[in-house]
This record gives C-alpha cells, structure tokens and sequence, in this order.
C-alpha cells in the first residue's frame, strides 16, 4: 500500500511539473519540442530509478 501511494504522488508531480514546463516553453517561442522532451526524458530517469529500487527492496529474492 504504501509503494503504491508513492508510485501516485510521483506521477502526480510528474504530472503538475510538465504541465508547468510546457506552459512556460509556450511562453517562449524560441523553445521548441524537442527541448521540452528532453526536459521529460530528464525527469523521468530518476522517478523511474526509485520505482525500480522501491520494487527491487520489496522482492524476496534480493
């Protein structure tokens, strides 16, 4: 229960920080896509790296 809380508080902030990003690479035109996705890419290597260990710490064959 608890691992599950966490997997949706981090997408929920994932979810409200690209939102933020992409309203403010809309408010600069001199920013496109490709710099937006690889802001994501950024912030999605960490998240995913907790979830991994937060799984691997509760599987019994580790």
């Amino acid at each position: 229960m608890t691992t599950l809380i966490a997997i949706l508080l981090l997408l929920f902030f994932l979810t409200l920080t690209i939102s933020a990003i992409r309203d403010l690479l809309a408010r600069t035109p001199r920013y496109n896509t490709r710099v937006f996705w690889a802001i994501v890419i950024l912030f999605l290597f960490p998240i995913g790296t907790f979830i991994y260990f937060l799984f691997r710490s509760n599987d019994p064959t580790f």
